[in-house]
């Protein structure tokens, strides 16, 4: 691939100028011209509206922009991660995942990832699942932990485990419910007439409660919400209400005054995987990072279902 071609639309599409634009790539203004209309042929779309004094993108130009400068970003790190290989200089990972998983998952597994690759140094990146989603495309991360990329051909979904969604209730409350493990086995219907702690609806297991909700027709007389899964926890604790959060929240600790059930449903549960770019220039580093992430699921006393 000519990238120069890229950097031609992006300088293009910022000086609003072919002529502008020409003098700052130090080349002829009717070069630029013919390679702009080259490049339009190829996709087979105009790029640009020309005007007397100015260029605009068209919405194909303004989808080629986009792809172009994540394409420009991406063949920039990857000279930068090559460099630092062909060199011998420490290498870093930039790793995404929400402020529960990286509590979690991450430390012991860093740890232990250090001992065997200590010329790589990794920076933890803590923020919304769709956020880290948005970062890895955009090639701002190497890796995360989230679902799947449904993008095969671009990004490669190593499974971490099956996660179940867990009812938390406190002792105070009478929830019907079956014998199962590691927990017992409660409908979706038992939260009616329930109160609610519930996170912020940005949030995954936010929609996902209030979708439930929604399913049931309940609205419950008084809902608390909050941001941290933590918090949430806690408040059932404290006798505030009912939540959903994920298994992992049980991994190192389960409250005093807490009682966890197993959805009876089918689609209460969700894969995590460590979620890459096909072709990374770190693979290696990547894959022995997953495989201390999978380590410390496994020596968990927590039953996780390891894939």
């Amino acid at each position: 691939m000519n990238f120069n071609k890229l950097r031609y639309v992006v300088t293009v599409a910022e000086e609003q100028s072919i002529t502008k634009a020409a003098k700052k790539l130090y080349i002829s203004q009717p070069s630029l011209s013919q390679c702009i209309r080259s490049i339009e042929e190829d996709v087979g779309a105009e790029l640009f509206v020309r005007g007397k004094s100015h260029v605009t993108l068209t919405p194909a130009g303004e989808l080629y922009l986009e792809w172009a400068k994540v394409t420009l970003n991406s063949v920039r790190q990857l000279e930068e991660k090559l460099a630092q290989l062909k060199s011998g200089t420490r290498r870093q990972l930039d790793i995404g995942a929400s402020m529960q998983r990286g509590a979690m998952l991450l430390p012991d597994s860093i740890t232990s990832f250090y001992a065997e690759v200590p010329d790589c140094s990794i920076k933890i990146h803590e923020d919304l699942n769709s956020n880290l989603a948005e970062a890895l495309k955009s090639s701002k991360l190497d890796m995360i932990i989230g679902v799947p990329n449904a993008d095969t051909v671009h990004f490669c979904s190593a499974p971490l485990y099956r996660e179940r969604f867990l009812l938390a209730a406190s002792k105070e409350f009478e929830i019907p419910s079956t014998p199962g493990e590691p927990f017992p086995y409660v409908e979706k219907s038992v939260l009616i007439g329930k109160p609610i702690v519930q996170l912020q609806e940005s949030q995954y297991l936010g929609k996902i409660l209030r979708d439930m909700l929604l399913e049931l027709n309940y609205t419950p007389g008084k809902s608390t919400e909050c941001y941290n899964l933590e918090t949430a926890h806690s408040l059932v604790n404290r006798n505030v209400g009912v939540t959903i959060l994920p298994e992992l929240s049980l991994m190192s600790r389960q409250l005093p005054n807490v009682n966890y059930y197993l959805f009876r449903d089918g689609d209460m549960e969700r894969i995590v995987a460590a979620i890459y770019r096909r072709n990374h220039p770190q693979t290696h580093d990547i894959e022995i990072l997953i495989e201390h992430i999978k380590i410390l699921l496994r020596s968990s006393p927590y039953p996780f279902m390891i894939m």
